[in-house]
């Protein structure tokens, strides 16, 4: 009597060795314009397919943000697990997290260090190990950049963030 053994598309593997690496972007449309230190930078943020799949656990490594002008200016990126439906992240408006919202801020990376690129620059934050899960029923992770201090984008498309996580 002869079976064979099939392994059909979906999460059933054999034979992983290792982790995945994933990294994603999001590119918020800010305001060229000064902004002062507490501003939300272009709105809430969505860091699709972070995690390997839907509700997979991922540990964010790493943050680089690029900006196409010269910066130097700290920013915060705060990560969500959850959308923070009723509070203030509007671009170029102070934030403000209601407090039905706190439980949903699951970090904060600080971008203090940049380097300049001629005409355009980066900070990272690295060597990070921060284990989280993914908005519920998604692979995607929500985030906010705030200004820290006074920061002048060079146009609307100005800034870019790459987050590094390794899959579980």
């Amino acid at each position: 009597m002869a079976t064979s053994s099939i392994l059909l598309a979906g999460e059933a593997h054999l034979g992983a060795v290792g982790g995945e690496i994933g990294i994603v972007s999001a590119s918020p449309t800010v305001q060229a314009a000064a902004y002062a230190s507490g501003n939300v930078l272009g709105g809430l943020l969505t860091f699709t397919g972070i995690a390997r799949a839907a509700d997979k656990s991922f540990t964010v490594q790493s943050v680089v943000l690029q900006s196409k002008a010269v910066q130097s200016a700290a920013i915060d990126l705060v990560l969500f697990n959850a959308n923070p439906t009723g509070s203030t992240t509007t671009d170029k408006a102070a934030v403000a997290i209601v407090a039905a919202d706190y439980a949903k801020a699951v970090a904060k990376i600080a971008l203090t260090d940049w380097t300049s690129l001629g005409t355009a620059s980066f900070a990272q934050a690295g060597g990070l190990t921060l284990p989280l899960l993914p908005v519920s029923g998604t692979a995607n992770l929500f985030g906010l950049l705030i200004a820290r201090g006074a920061i002048t984008p060079a146009s609307t498309s100005d800034l870019t963030v790459l987050l590094r996580a390794a899959r579980d």
